[in-house]
């Protein structure tokens, strides 16, 4: 439940402009990340991670979540899941959307994060069957979407 408490004020911090408070927000997460985590959290800082794709647009951001996204991964091999229906709930949302160099770059990002998941469940972690089947659904459709414009 400590961790939950310390996740309470990211959502605002996580949406900074400023580079230096998206590093020092990614360094707490990560800090949060190799401790023992509950499943709550986890979920949460999953979800966390879906408000960066429209707002962070520069490459030096989008670099400080996928190396998150790979810290977690790495760490905590149980956020497999709640990474798949983050990525899932991205594709989603952007299904009936006009593909644009917007939409091609976040999806971009949800597309790199599917492959550290998926090269994460090939390596022998999370439920094989299930996992790889949601994550190559999406995979294909953020690839579709990157490749569109």
């Amino acid at each position: 439940m400590a961790e939950l408490q310390a996740l309470k004020d990211i959502p605002y911090a996580i949406q900074s402009g400023r580079l230096i408070v998206r590093k020092q927000v990614f360094k707490h997460l990560e800090e949060v990340a190799n401790k023992n985590v509950q499943p709550q959290s986890l979920k949460s800082i999953c979800k966390l991670l879906q408000i960066t794709l429209p707002r962070y647009a520069d490459r030096k951001s989008t670099n400080i979540v996928d190396k998150f996204v790979k810290t977690l991964l790495k760490s905590q091999p149980s956020s497999i899941p709640f990474l798949i229906k983050t990525i899932s709930d991205v594709a989603e949302s952007y299904k009936t959307v006009h593909s644009t160099r917007a939409v091609a770059h976040i999806c971009y990002a949800a597309f790199s994060w599917s492959c550290h998941v998926a090269h994460t469940v090939f390596s022998g972690h999370g439920n094989g069957v299930a996992d790889t089947q949601t994550l190559v659904k999406f995979k294909f459709f953020n690839f579709y979407l990157c490749t569109v414009i």
